[in-house]
């Protein structure tokens, strides 16, 4: 129902006006239509940007920069599930699957090695696109959200510990050569 029709609909059962298409009245009624009709349209467009599942455009934005940074560079779908993650972190999330929650909403893709007796955890980035820029607020977020005694390492690129430790040699092995890591990465024997 448009407005104008809700509008002629309220006021007929009053029956003090007569309400006709050439009527005053009717004019006046299609003048207030076309502002609520307007009205309307932002407030539905406000309802769709309050909720990350449905937000398109400054929605989206305001809560990223709330967050951290506007991802743009990224897909809506990735944008909001980012968000939706963000949201859900609690403090009981510090397990392997609630890091790799957090690693989704920053946007990271990855793999987690954790090294508990040695309170240290390993992020091996499987992308080598981020900018000096991103990999600083990266880390910034990963240190004020993990818990401050793990030492945390970003790996950033093609480095992976799996390649290395498929190779079998052991790390006196690699030290005595002199090797540097990214000999390691490469080297054969």
């Amino acid at each position: 129902m448009s407005v104008l029709d809700s509008l002629i609909l309220r006021h007929q059962p009053l029956r003090i006006y007569n309400i006709t298409e050439d009527s005053n009245l009717h004019r006046e009624l299609e003048c207030y239509a076309e502002g609520l009709t307007l009205l309307r349209q932002e407030l539905g467009t406000m309802l769709t940007e309050c909720f990350y599942a449905t937000a398109e455009s400054y929605g989206l934005e305001n809560a990223e920069r709330m967050w951290g940074r506007v991802r743009d560079d990224l897909s809506l779908q990735k944008r909001r599930q980012m968000l939706i993650d963000r949201s859900s972190f609690g403090y009981d999330d510090f397990t392997l699957q609630g890091i790799q929650k957090l690693m989704s909403f920053l946007g990271i893709d990855g793999i987690v090695y954790e090294y508990p007796m040695a309170l240290r955890m390993v992020i091996d980035t499987k992308s080598k696109d981020y900018t000096q820029g991103q990999k600083n607020w990266i880390y910034a977020q990963l240190a004020a959200l993990l818990p401050a005694h793990l030492e945390i390492d970003v790996l950033w690129g093609d480095f992976c510990f799996n390649d290395i430790e498929n190779k079998n040699l052991t790390f006196d092995l690699m030290d005595a050569k002199g090797l540097i890591w990214s000999e390691i990465d490469v080297y054969e024997e």
